[in-house]
């Protein structure tokens, strides 16, 4: 097991876990509500530099990721869904900005925006981000995945995709690259070599962690240990971290003819991130 350790300029400060969780954990029930806090999320125009932003697409793995970085920040403590939401929260949900460690760390779905100061980008095939929503939305229950996906590659229905198409929120960062401090992760890397994409992150936001840190880390963000949590989530109780949290589930579900459809609407986006058409 070899030591070294992966650091950049002085970015991080590292709350102690301990003072951490007496700061800023509180019961599900006692969530602060931004909209009493003076300064919402809303009202924020610039962010502070040092601020770092995990954007995805949704359905990309990014529970799992803010597992793993939550847990290579602060390797003493025991995070859960409830706890995760303070140390690493959403933008534009109830947990006051105030309320967060310094530096933030703060999740986010929207489309590109210039005005994050620093940015990491998880991207996961389209493929599989179609079935895990079709999954976790209970689409299933309703309708047939080809129905559901037709819908998902058109956006005409904002009840099953309410955000932009995959190809659109991507190529709005790509093609920003330029103009952000940005480092870029694929999931399907993420799960293969675990450990060089953390140590890649790692250096990005300036954490000085060895190799044994990061296995640590990576054992304490399991899907088993997601699924745990989210049965104990009253708001997601039922949902299902992932349908295998694997790459590749989408060959169970597309036949050739979606794949096609697919293509004909992603397709160049796909190719130039290595998702050939098979």
């Amino acid at each position: 097991m070899h030591s070294k350790r992966f650091r950049r300029k002085a970015l991080i400060h590292v709350v102690s876990p301990t003072k951490l969780l007496r700061h800023i954990i509180r019961p599900t029930a006692a969530l602060p509500d931004s909209k009493h806090d003076g300064v919402s999320w809303q009202s924020i125009k610039t962010w502070s530099s040092d601020d770092v932003f995990l954007v995805s697409y949704p359905r990309s793995g990014n529970t799992w990721m803010r597992y793993l970085m939550t847990n290579l920040r602060f390797p003493d403590a025991e995070w859960d869904l409830n706890s995760l939401a303070f140390a690493f929260p959403e933008i534009g949900g109830p947990i006051k900005p105030s309320s967060v460690p310094r530096p933030r760390w703060i999740k986010s779905h929207l489309s590109y925006d210039p005005s994050y100061p620093r940015v990491i980008y998880l991207i996961r095939d389209v493929r599989d981000v179609a079935v895990s929503f079709y999954f976790w939305t209970g689409k299933e229950k309703e309708m047939s995945f080809k129905d559901f996906l037709i819908n998902y590659i058109t956006n005409d229905n904002s009840d099953i995709v309410p955000w932009v198409a995959w190809h659109s929120h991507i190529e709005g960062y790509l093609a920003k690259q330029s103009n952000l401090d940005m480092i870029i992760i694929q999931y399907e890397n993420l799960v293969e070599d675990t450990i060089t994409e953390l140590e890649r992150i790692c250096q990005f936001v300036g954490l000085d962690r060895t190799t044994q840190d990061i296995e640590t880390a990576i054992q304490k963000s399991t899907i088993d240990k997601q699924q745990t949590d989210f049965q104990h989530h009253e708001a997601l109780r039922g949902k299902r971290v992932g349908v295998s949290g694997r790459p590749g589930k989408w060959k169970e579900l597309f036949d050739e003819e979606l794949l096609t459809e697919l293509y004909h609407t992603a397709g160049e986006t796909m190719e130039a991130l290595g998702y050939k058409y098979e």
